[in-house]
């Protein structure tokens, strides 16, 4: 496999800088700038590596965006590894790095507190509407920092 320069210079600063390097945040550094499916097949990786490998580039994405509630949110799992991939991609200083953690690390998720069964309740006919309403609250929780409650959610139902 040939990669691009640019991608390699990203692995050597990931090996330098990473505080876990490891296969799948490799892997996903190698992806942001190739093609997966001809790495998939040339290496024979499984559907859950590349999974992961992508989940740690759609954090990083929102890290790099600074959008640290929704990538806490959609992808806990892969938040250490997409802070290092975050930090390469960008250029983040070790300074940087370490204010990006500090503040994940000071953000508690919490469940999100509607479902589709309260937007039936409150008269939205079950089917895409309700799953786009519903998707359009959480969005709006998450922007929040997670602070509106059901009771503000629910104001904020378009009918």
């Amino acid at each position: 496999l040939s990669l691009p320069g640019e991608t390699l210079e990203r692995l050597g600063d990931f090996e330098k800088h990473s505080r876990r390097p490891d296969f799948v945040s490799r892997l996903a550094l190698i992806l942001s700038n190739t093609n997966a499916p001809p790495v998939r097949d040339m290496w024979r990786l499984s559907n859950e590596d590349v999974a992961r490998a992508k989940a740690i580039l759609s954090a990083a994405a929102l890290l790099m965006d600074f959008d640290l509630h929704e990538a806490a949110y959609r992808f806990p799992a892969a938040l250490a590894e997409a802070v290092d991939a975050a930090a390469v991609i960008a250029g983040w200083t070790e300074a940087g790095k370490d204010a990006v953690l500090e503040q994940l690390q000071g953000i508690d998720v919490p469940m999100f507190p509607l479902n589709g069964n309260d937007l039936v309740e409150y008269g939205i006919a079950p089917g895409p509407a309700l799953g786009d309403e519903l998707d359009r609250l959480e969005r709006r929780w998450i922007a929040s920092g997670f602070k509106l409650d059901r009771e503000s959610l629910l104001a904020e139902v378009k009918l």
